[in-house]
Protein backbone atom coordinates (compact mmCIF):
# COMPACT_ATOMS: atom_id res chain seq x y z
CA UNK A 1 0.00 0.00 0.00
CA UNK A 2 1.31 3.81 -1.12
CA UNK A 3 1.75 6.55 1.25
CA UNK A 4 -1.32 8.43 0.25
CA UNK A 5 -3.27 4.66 0.46
CA UNK A 6 -2.05 4.27 4.00
CA UNK A 7 -2.74 7.63 4.79
CA UNK A 8 -6.42 7.46 3.96
CA UNK A 9 -7.12 4.84 5.93
CA UNK A 10 -5.30 5.66 8.79
CA UNK A 11 -7.08 9.36 9.10
CA UNK A 12 -10.44 7.77 8.28
CA UNK A 13 -10.32 4.95 10.53
CA UNK A 14 -8.23 6.57 13.34
CA UNK A 15 -11.43 9.64 13.07
CA UNK A 16 -14.04 6.51 13.85
CA UNK A 17 -11.97 4.86 16.32
CA UNK A 18 -11.11 7.88 18.16
CA UNK A 19 -15.02 9.05 18.24
CA UNK A 20 -16.16 5.99 19.42
CA UNK A 21 -13.64 5.30 22.58
CA UNK A 22 -14.12 9.29 22.88
CA UNK A 23 -17.76 7.65 24.03
CA UNK A 24 -16.55 4.79 26.10
CA UNK A 25 -14.56 7.72 27.67
CA UNK A 26 -17.55 9.53 28.55
CA UNK A 27 -19.89 6.44 29.31
CA UNK A 28 -17.56 5.06 31.66
CA UNK A 29 -15.94 7.65 33.25
CA UNK A 30 -19.69 8.74 34.45
CA UNK A 31 -20.59 5.47 35.20
CA UNK A 32 -17.53 4.62 37.53
CA UNK A 33 -17.79 7.94 39.08
CA UNK A 34 -21.59 6.59 40.11
CA UNK A 35 -20.42 3.52 41.23
CA UNK A 36 -17.73 4.36 43.14
CA UNK A 37 -19.98 6.50 44.77
CA UNK A 38 -22.81 4.31 45.16
CA UNK A 39 -20.73 1.41 46.41
CA UNK A 40 -18.10 3.41 48.21
CA UNK A 41 -14.59 2.54 49.03
CA UNK A 42 -14.55 -0.96 51.10
CA UNK A 43 -17.22 -2.54 47.95
CA UNK A 44 -15.53 -0.50 45.41
CA UNK A 45 -11.96 -2.14 46.25
CA UNK A 46 -14.21 -5.56 46.11
CA UNK A 47 -15.13 -5.15 42.47
CA UNK A 48 -11.62 -4.03 41.75
CA UNK A 49 -10.17 -6.58 43.33
CA UNK A 50 -12.31 -9.42 41.40
CA UNK A 51 -11.70 -7.88 37.94
CA UNK A 52 -7.85 -8.06 38.73
CA UNK A 53 -7.92 -11.66 39.06
CA UNK A 54 -10.13 -11.94 36.17
CA UNK A 55 -7.28 -9.86 34.26
CA UNK A 56 -4.62 -12.45 35.24
CA UNK A 57 -6.19 -15.22 34.46
CA UNK A 58 -7.55 -13.83 31.59
CA UNK A 59 -3.93 -14.20 29.85
CA UNK A 60 -3.97 -17.68 30.59
CA UNK A 61 -7.05 -18.39 28.77
CA UNK A 62 -5.70 -16.22 25.69
CA UNK A 63 -2.12 -18.03 26.08
CA UNK A 64 -1.00 -15.17 23.68
CA UNK A 65 -3.17 -16.92 20.45
CA UNK A 66 -5.27 -13.45 20.04
CA UNK A 67 -1.67 -11.70 18.93
CA UNK A 68 -0.54 -14.64 17.27
CA UNK A 69 -3.18 -15.15 14.85
CA UNK A 70 -3.75 -11.76 14.25
CA UNK A 71 -0.14 -11.56 13.14
CA UNK A 72 -0.58 -14.61 11.11
CA UNK A 73 -3.81 -12.89 9.31
CA UNK A 74 -1.88 -9.54 8.79
CA UNK A 75 1.07 -11.21 6.52
CA UNK A 76 -1.86 -12.45 4.46
CA UNK A 77 -3.33 -10.48 1.66
CA UNK A 78 -6.54 -12.30 2.01
CA UNK A 79 -8.44 -13.53 5.10
CA UNK A 80 -7.38 -17.08 5.48
CA UNK A 81 -9.93 -19.64 7.30
CA UNK A 82 -7.43 -21.95 7.91
CA UNK A 83 -5.52 -19.81 10.19
CA UNK A 84 -8.70 -18.33 12.11
CA UNK A 85 -10.43 -21.48 12.93
CA UNK A 86 -7.15 -22.68 13.99
CA UNK A 87 -6.61 -19.99 15.83
CA UNK A 88 -9.99 -20.07 17.45
CA UNK A 89 -10.12 -23.47 18.66
CA UNK A 90 -7.00 -23.47 20.59
CA UNK A 91 -8.67 -19.92 22.43
CA UNK A 92 -11.79 -21.76 23.04
CA UNK A 93 -9.65 -24.57 24.65
CA UNK A 94 -7.57 -22.60 26.48
CA UNK A 95 -10.29 -20.29 27.43
CA UNK A 96 -12.54 -22.86 28.87
CA UNK A 97 -9.90 -24.67 30.95
CA UNK A 98 -8.35 -21.60 32.87
CA UNK A 99 -12.02 -20.49 34.11
CA UNK A 100 -12.79 -23.95 35.19
CA UNK A 101 -9.81 -23.96 37.68
CA UNK A 102 -10.41 -20.57 38.26
CA UNK A 103 -14.33 -21.64 39.32
CA UNK A 104 -12.87 -24.50 41.65
CA UNK A 105 -9.93 -22.43 42.88
CA UNK A 106 -12.50 -19.79 43.77
CA UNK A 107 -12.64 -20.26 47.71
CA UNK A 108 -8.50 -20.47 48.70
CA UNK A 109 -8.16 -17.41 46.15
CA UNK A 110 -10.71 -15.37 47.61
CA UNK A 111 -9.03 -16.27 51.42
CA UNK A 112 -6.06 -15.02 50.06
CA UNK A 113 -7.17 -12.12 48.96
CA UNK A 114 -9.24 -10.77 51.66
CA UNK A 115 -12.20 -10.48 48.84
CA UNK A 116 -14.63 -11.63 51.93
CA UNK A 117 -16.53 -14.14 49.69
CA UNK A 118 -15.82 -16.65 46.90
CA UNK A 119 -18.99 -15.88 44.90
CA UNK A 120 -16.80 -12.93 43.85
CA UNK A 121 -14.46 -15.08 42.37
CA UNK A 122 -17.32 -17.73 40.99
CA UNK A 123 -19.35 -14.67 38.88
CA UNK A 124 -16.15 -13.41 37.38
CA UNK A 125 -15.18 -16.64 35.66
CA UNK A 126 -18.03 -16.16 33.45
CA UNK A 127 -16.18 -12.30 32.60
CA UNK A 128 -12.94 -14.21 32.46
CA UNK A 129 -13.90 -16.94 29.86
CA UNK A 130 -16.17 -14.34 27.36
CA UNK A 131 -13.86 -11.59 27.35
CA UNK A 132 -10.90 -13.93 26.32
CA UNK A 133 -13.17 -14.87 23.03
CA UNK A 134 -14.04 -11.26 22.73
CA UNK A 135 -10.44 -10.38 22.46
CA UNK A 136 -9.31 -12.87 19.95
CA UNK A 137 -12.33 -11.92 17.61
CA UNK A 138 -11.40 -8.06 17.78
CA UNK A 139 -7.65 -9.40 17.90
CA UNK A 140 -8.62 -11.49 14.39
CA UNK A 141 -10.31 -8.36 13.13
CA UNK A 142 -7.68 -6.01 13.73
CA UNK A 143 -5.13 -8.89 11.59
CA UNK A 144 -7.87 -8.51 8.75
CA UNK A 145 -7.74 -4.40 9.16
CA UNK A 146 -11.30 -4.41 10.27
CA UNK A 147 -10.55 -1.04 12.51
CA UNK A 148 -14.45 0.20 12.22
CA UNK A 149 -15.57 -2.88 12.98
CA UNK A 150 -13.32 -3.12 16.25
CA UNK A 151 -14.49 0.46 16.96
CA UNK A 152 -18.06 -0.39 16.52
CA UNK A 153 -17.63 -3.89 18.93
CA UNK A 154 -15.69 -2.03 22.07
CA UNK A 155 -18.53 0.86 21.68
CA UNK A 156 -21.17 -1.45 22.06
CA UNK A 157 -19.52 -3.87 24.81
CA UNK A 158 -18.99 -0.42 26.45
CA UNK A 159 -22.85 0.75 26.00
CA UNK A 160 -24.29 -2.93 26.93
CA UNK A 161 -21.34 -3.59 30.15
CA UNK A 162 -22.30 0.55 31.31
CA UNK A 163 -25.59 -0.24 31.30
CA UNK A 164 -25.90 -3.09 33.16
CA UNK A 165 -23.55 -2.32 35.80
CA UNK A 166 -25.19 1.40 36.55
CA UNK A 167 -28.44 -0.43 36.77
CA UNK A 168 -27.43 -3.70 39.47
CA UNK A 169 -25.48 -0.76 41.20
CA UNK A 170 -28.51 1.57 41.01
CA UNK A 171 -30.86 -1.51 42.32
CA UNK A 172 -28.46 -2.17 45.23
CA UNK A 173 -26.71 -5.23 44.43
CA UNK A 174 -23.63 -3.64 45.43
CA UNK A 175 -20.17 -5.42 44.17
CA UNK A 176 -22.24 -8.82 43.66
CA UNK A 177 -24.30 -7.08 40.60
CA UNK A 178 -21.85 -4.98 39.18
CA UNK A 179 -19.22 -8.36 38.73
CA UNK A 180 -22.69 -9.57 37.20
CA UNK A 181 -23.10 -6.65 35.17
CA UNK A 182 -19.97 -6.65 33.66
CA UNK A 183 -20.08 -10.68 32.81
CA UNK A 184 -23.19 -10.28 31.38
CA UNK A 185 -22.10 -7.30 28.99
CA UNK A 186 -19.33 -9.19 27.86
CA UNK A 187 -21.17 -12.37 27.04
CA UNK A 188 -23.66 -10.59 24.99
CA UNK A 189 -21.04 -8.63 22.99
CA UNK A 190 -19.12 -11.52 22.33
CA UNK A 191 -22.03 -13.31 20.32
CA UNK A 192 -22.36 -10.02 18.06
CA UNK A 193 -18.90 -10.15 17.53
CA UNK A 194 -18.40 -13.28 16.07
CA UNK A 195 -21.67 -13.27 14.15
CA UNK A 196 -19.48 -10.07 12.52
CA UNK A 197 -16.15 -12.56 11.90
CA UNK A 198 -18.11 -15.10 11.08
CA UNK A 199 -19.09 -12.98 7.57
CA UNK A 200 -15.38 -13.08 6.76
CA UNK A 201 -14.54 -16.60 6.96
CA UNK A 202 -15.67 -19.62 6.00
CA UNK A 203 -15.33 -21.79 8.46
CA UNK A 204 -17.39 -24.73 7.16
CA UNK A 205 -14.86 -25.48 4.64
CA UNK A 206 -11.36 -24.99 6.36
CA UNK A 207 -9.49 -27.49 7.68
CA UNK A 208 -7.57 -27.74 10.85
CA UNK A 209 -4.19 -27.62 9.79
CA UNK A 210 -0.95 -29.04 11.66
CA UNK A 211 1.40 -26.42 10.62
CA UNK A 212 -0.46 -23.59 11.35
CA UNK A 213 -1.41 -24.99 15.18
CA UNK A 214 1.98 -25.07 15.16
CA UNK A 215 3.15 -21.89 13.96
CA UNK A 216 0.30 -20.00 16.00
CA UNK A 217 1.07 -21.23 19.42
CA UNK A 218 5.20 -21.06 18.51
CA UNK A 219 4.61 -17.26 17.97
CA UNK A 220 2.35 -17.42 21.07
CA UNK A 221 4.59 -18.32 23.66
CA UNK A 222 6.55 -15.33 23.61
CA UNK A 223 3.44 -13.29 23.08
CA UNK A 224 2.25 -14.69 26.10
CA UNK A 225 5.16 -14.02 28.19
CA UNK A 226 4.61 -10.58 27.40
CA UNK A 227 0.76 -10.87 27.97
CA UNK A 228 1.88 -12.21 31.29
CA UNK A 229 4.16 -10.21 32.05
CA UNK A 230 1.97 -7.60 31.46
CA UNK A 231 -0.94 -8.37 33.88
CA UNK A 232 1.43 -9.23 36.26
CA UNK A 233 2.57 -5.94 36.27
CA UNK A 234 -0.77 -3.99 36.39
CA UNK A 235 -2.76 -6.41 38.04
CA UNK A 236 -0.39 -8.34 40.90
CA UNK A 237 0.15 -5.33 42.91
CA UNK A 238 -3.54 -5.27 43.00
CA UNK A 239 -3.54 -8.18 44.33
CA UNK A 240 -0.90 -8.02 46.61
CA UNK A 241 -2.35 -4.75 48.38
CA UNK A 242 -6.02 -6.45 48.73
CA UNK A 243 -3.78 -9.59 50.73
CA UNK A 244 -1.35 -7.08 52.79
CA UNK A 245 -4.27 -4.27 53.34
CA UNK A 246 -7.78 -4.61 52.62
CA UNK A 247 -10.43 -3.22 50.08
CA UNK A 248 -10.44 0.15 51.05
CA UNK A 249 -6.96 0.87 50.34
CA UNK A 250 -7.49 -1.30 46.88
CA UNK A 251 -10.61 1.37 45.58
CA UNK A 252 -7.71 4.21 46.41
CA UNK A 253 -5.60 2.64 44.27
CA UNK A 254 -7.50 1.48 41.65
CA UNK A 255 -9.54 4.49 40.89
CA UNK A 256 -6.17 6.43 39.57
CA UNK A 257 -5.38 3.29 37.73
CA UNK A 258 -8.73 3.13 35.93
CA UNK A 259 -8.78 7.26 34.96
CA UNK A 260 -5.15 6.49 33.59
CA UNK A 261 -6.81 3.35 31.57
CA UNK A 262 -9.78 4.84 30.23
CA UNK A 263 -7.28 8.03 28.99
CA UNK A 264 -5.18 5.78 27.40
CA UNK A 265 -8.16 4.73 25.37
CA UNK A 266 -7.10 7.41 22.59
CA UNK A 267 -3.70 5.04 21.81
CA UNK A 268 -5.38 2.00 22.24
CA UNK A 269 -7.38 3.16 19.00
CA UNK A 270 -4.34 4.43 16.96
CA UNK A 271 -2.77 1.10 17.69
CA UNK A 272 -5.47 -0.91 16.03
CA UNK A 273 -5.30 1.25 12.81
CA UNK A 274 -1.53 1.88 12.27
CA UNK A 275 -0.37 -1.48 13.73
CA UNK A 276 -0.97 -3.73 10.87
CA UNK A 277 1.28 -1.84 8.72
CA UNK A 278 4.23 -1.60 10.66
CA UNK A 279 4.95 -5.28 8.43
CA UNK A 280 8.58 -6.64 7.44
CA UNK A 281 7.93 -6.12 4.12
CA UNK A 282 7.21 -2.11 4.65
CA UNK A 283 10.29 -2.23 6.86
CA UNK A 284 12.72 -3.90 4.18
CA UNK A 285 11.69 -1.27 1.57
CA UNK A 286 11.89 2.01 4.20
CA UNK A 287 8.63 3.26 4.12
CA UNK A 288 7.59 3.68 8.36
CA UNK A 289 10.06 6.56 9.51
CA UNK A 290 7.29 9.27 8.42
CA UNK A 291 4.59 6.96 9.66
CA UNK A 292 6.39 6.50 13.02
CA UNK A 293 7.30 10.37 13.62
CA UNK A 294 3.62 11.59 12.92
CA UNK A 295 2.18 8.79 15.16
CA UNK A 296 4.98 9.58 17.85
CA UNK A 297 4.55 13.18 17.61
CA UNK A 298 0.49 13.19 18.30
CA UNK A 299 0.61 10.81 21.29
CA UNK A 300 3.37 13.20 22.99
CA UNK A 301 0.95 16.28 21.88
CA UNK A 302 -2.16 14.28 23.87
CA UNK A 303 -0.66 12.70 26.53
CA UNK A 304 1.99 14.68 28.08
CA UNK A 305 -0.62 17.67 28.76
CA UNK A 306 -3.14 15.38 29.62
CA UNK A 307 -0.42 13.95 32.63
CA UNK A 308 0.99 17.21 33.42
CA UNK A 309 -2.50 18.02 34.58
CA UNK A 310 -3.52 15.15 36.48
CA UNK A 311 -0.57 15.95 38.34
CA UNK A 312 -1.79 19.23 38.91
CA UNK A 313 -5.04 18.72 39.88
CA UNK A 314 -5.24 15.41 41.15
CA UNK A 315 -6.42 16.37 44.97
CA UNK A 316 -9.00 18.96 43.01
CA UNK A 317 -10.04 15.99 40.60
CA UNK A 318 -10.82 13.12 43.70
CA UNK A 319 -12.27 14.83 45.72
CA UNK A 320 -14.45 16.64 43.69
CA UNK A 321 -15.58 14.47 41.25
CA UNK A 322 -15.08 11.02 43.51
CA UNK A 323 -16.09 12.32 47.01
CA UNK A 324 -13.65 13.05 50.24
CA UNK A 325 -13.72 9.55 50.77
CA UNK A 326 -11.65 8.91 48.12
CA UNK A 327 -9.33 11.48 49.09
CA UNK A 328 -6.56 9.18 49.60
CA UNK A 329 -6.33 8.21 45.82
CA UNK A 330 -4.73 11.84 45.23
CA UNK A 331 -0.96 10.65 45.71
CA UNK A 332 -1.65 7.64 43.69
CA UNK A 333 -2.84 10.20 40.54
CA UNK A 334 0.16 12.43 40.71
CA UNK A 335 2.36 9.21 41.06
CA UNK A 336 0.44 7.37 37.54
CA UNK A 337 0.16 10.90 36.27
CA UNK A 338 4.20 10.91 35.33
CA UNK A 339 3.68 7.43 34.00
CA UNK A 340 0.15 7.73 31.90
CA UNK A 341 2.60 8.63 28.96
CA UNK A 342 4.92 6.16 28.91
CA UNK A 343 2.12 3.87 29.04
CA UNK A 344 -0.03 5.12 26.24
CA UNK A 345 2.88 5.97 23.88
CA UNK A 346 4.00 2.23 24.20
CA UNK A 347 0.66 0.71 23.61
CA UNK A 348 1.01 1.46 19.95
CA UNK A 349 4.88 1.47 20.01
CA UNK A 350 4.87 -2.33 21.27
CA UNK A 351 2.48 -3.11 18.88
CA UNK A 352 4.55 -1.97 16.16
CA UNK A 353 7.20 -4.65 17.22
CA UNK A 354 4.59 -7.21 17.49
CA UNK A 355 3.47 -6.99 14.01
CA UNK A 356 7.11 -6.62 13.41
CA UNK A 357 7.81 -9.85 14.55
CA UNK A 358 9.86 -8.45 17.16
CA UNK A 359 8.05 -10.04 20.12
CA UNK A 360 10.41 -12.27 21.39
CA UNK A 361 12.90 -9.90 22.52
CA UNK A 362 10.29 -7.30 23.68
CA UNK A 363 8.98 -10.19 26.16
CA UNK A 364 12.16 -11.02 27.49
CA UNK A 365 12.78 -6.98 28.41
CA UNK A 366 8.82 -6.97 30.15
CA UNK A 367 9.35 -9.82 31.91
CA UNK A 368 12.24 -8.50 33.02
CA UNK A 369 10.21 -5.18 34.52
CA UNK A 370 7.33 -7.42 35.72
CA UNK A 371 9.85 -10.01 37.92
CA UNK A 372 11.09 -5.97 39.32
CA UNK A 373 7.53 -5.32 39.99
CA UNK A 374 6.12 -8.66 41.52
CA UNK A 375 9.36 -8.80 43.58
CA UNK A 376 9.18 -5.46 45.07
CA UNK A 377 5.86 -5.47 45.57
CA UNK A 378 6.33 -8.14 48.34
CA UNK A 379 8.72 -5.05 50.23
CA UNK A 380 7.12 -1.62 49.46
CA UNK A 381 3.33 -2.39 49.31
CA UNK A 382 3.15 -3.61 53.18
CA UNK A 383 4.79 -0.63 53.95
CA UNK A 384 3.50 2.06 51.51
CA UNK A 385 0.31 0.24 50.87
CA UNK A 386 -1.59 2.07 47.74
CA UNK A 387 1.18 4.50 47.47
CA UNK A 388 4.05 1.50 46.83
CA UNK A 389 1.64 0.20 44.52
CA UNK A 390 1.34 2.70 42.58
CA UNK A 391 5.37 3.37 42.79
CA UNK A 392 6.56 -0.33 41.71
CA UNK A 393 3.88 -0.23 38.98
CA UNK A 394 4.95 3.28 37.38
CA UNK A 395 8.80 2.76 37.75
CA UNK A 396 9.63 -0.58 35.60
CA UNK A 397 7.02 0.08 33.29
CA UNK A 398 8.63 3.56 32.92
CA UNK A 399 12.15 1.54 32.20
CA UNK A 400 10.42 -0.38 29.78
CA UNK A 401 8.51 1.97 27.73
CA UNK A 402 11.59 3.90 26.79
CA UNK A 403 13.13 0.40 25.86
CA UNK A 404 10.02 -0.19 23.62
CA UNK A 405 10.29 3.81 21.75
CA UNK A 406 14.25 3.25 21.22
CA UNK A 407 13.85 -0.37 19.71
CA UNK A 408 10.93 0.92 17.62
CA UNK A 409 12.10 3.81 16.62
CA UNK A 410 15.37 2.11 15.19
CA UNK A 411 13.27 -0.26 13.65
CA UNK A 412 11.53 2.04 11.60
CA UNK A 413 15.05 4.16 11.00
CA UNK A 414 14.12 7.11 13.24
CA UNK A 415 16.71 9.29 15.28
CA UNK A 416 14.89 10.61 18.52
CA UNK A 417 17.50 13.07 18.92
CA UNK A 418 16.40 15.01 16.39
CA UNK A 419 13.57 16.04 18.18
CA UNK A 420 15.17 16.44 21.79
CA UNK A 421 14.68 20.77 21.01
CA UNK A 422 10.73 20.31 20.55
CA UNK A 423 10.65 17.87 23.54
CA UNK A 424 12.07 21.03 25.38
CA UNK A 425 9.64 23.12 23.88
CA UNK A 426 6.75 20.97 24.75
CA UNK A 427 7.63 21.13 28.45
CA UNK A 428 8.23 24.75 28.37
CA UNK A 429 4.93 25.18 27.12
CA UNK A 430 3.06 22.75 29.53
CA UNK A 431 5.11 24.76 32.31
CA UNK A 432 3.62 28.12 31.28
CA UNK A 433 0.34 26.61 30.57
CA UNK A 434 0.15 24.86 34.29
CA UNK A 435 0.76 28.71 35.80
CA UNK A 436 -2.44 30.04 35.96
CA UNK A 437 -4.11 26.87 35.84
CA UNK A 438 -2.66 25.85 39.15
CA UNK A 439 -3.77 29.17 40.46
CA UNK A 440 -7.61 28.10 39.53
CA UNK A 441 -7.60 24.92 41.27
CA UNK A 442 -5.78 26.35 44.52
CA UNK A 443 -8.68 28.97 44.45
CA UNK A 444 -11.64 26.83 43.50
CA UNK A 445 -12.98 23.30 45.30
CA UNK A 446 -15.70 22.06 43.25
CA UNK A 447 -16.77 21.55 39.76
CA UNK A 448 -17.03 24.67 38.01
CA UNK A 449 -13.55 25.78 39.35
CA UNK A 450 -12.45 22.36 37.70
CA UNK A 451 -14.05 22.91 34.65
CA UNK A 452 -12.75 26.43 34.35
CA UNK A 453 -9.22 25.35 35.04
CA UNK A 454 -9.59 22.40 31.80
CA UNK A 455 -10.64 25.49 29.73
CA UNK A 456 -8.26 27.85 30.77
CA UNK A 457 -5.33 25.22 30.61
CA UNK A 458 -6.27 23.31 27.15
CA UNK A 459 -6.83 26.99 25.56
CA UNK A 460 -3.79 28.48 26.76
CA UNK A 461 -1.72 25.47 25.56
CA UNK A 462 -3.68 24.92 21.98
CA UNK A 463 -2.91 28.91 21.15
CA UNK A 464 1.12 28.44 22.68
CA UNK A 465 1.38 24.85 20.67
CA UNK A 466 0.22 27.08 17.34
CA UNK A 467 2.20 30.28 18.02
CA UNK A 468 5.62 27.96 17.95
CA UNK A 469 4.47 25.78 15.45
CA UNK A 470 4.08 22.05 17.49
CA UNK A 471 1.14 22.19 16.79
CA UNK A 472 0.23 22.52 12.97
CA UNK A 473 -3.24 23.55 12.24
CA UNK A 474 -2.43 23.22 8.63
CA UNK A 475 -1.48 19.28 9.13
CA UNK A 476 -5.07 19.28 11.04
CA UNK A 477 -6.80 20.29 8.11
CA UNK A 478 -5.53 18.38 5.71
CA UNK A 479 -6.25 15.44 7.58
CA UNK A 480 -9.94 16.22 7.54
CA UNK A 481 -9.53 17.16 4.04
CA UNK A 482 -8.88 13.56 3.61
CA UNK A 483 -11.03 12.07 6.08
CA UNK A 484 -14.44 14.33 4.20
CA UNK A 485 -12.73 12.76 0.92
CA UNK A 486 -12.75 9.16 1.81
CA UNK A 487 -16.22 9.48 2.99
CA UNK A 488 -17.79 11.19 0.33
CA UNK A 489 -16.93 8.83 -2.23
Amino acid sequence: MDRESIVKHISSFTFFNVLANFSRVLISGIVIIYVARTLGPSQYGVVSLALSVAAVVKLFCDFGISASTAYSLAKSDHPSSSVYKSGLVLNIFFSLFFACILFFLAEPIARVINIGSKTYIQIICLFTFFTSLFDFTTSSLQGIKKADKIALLNFLQNIFTNILVFVFAYLGYLATGVLIGYSLGTALIWVLAFVILYSYFNLGRAHLNTQVLKHILLYALPLLLTSSSYMLLLRGPTILLGAYAGTIQVSYFSIPMRIVEVSSLAAFSLSIVIAPFFTQKEQTAGRLSWLYVKVFKYGLLLYLPMAFFFALGAYRIINVVFGPEYGSAADVLVILSFYLPFFAISIFTGKMLDFLGLARPKSIVFAIAAASTIISSFFVIPVLKEIGAALVIAVPYTVFSIYIIIRSSRECGVKLTKYYSKTVKLALLLVLSGIPTYAVLQNSDDLRGLIVSILIYSGLFIILGTQSHLIKISEIRKLMKIWKSTHTV
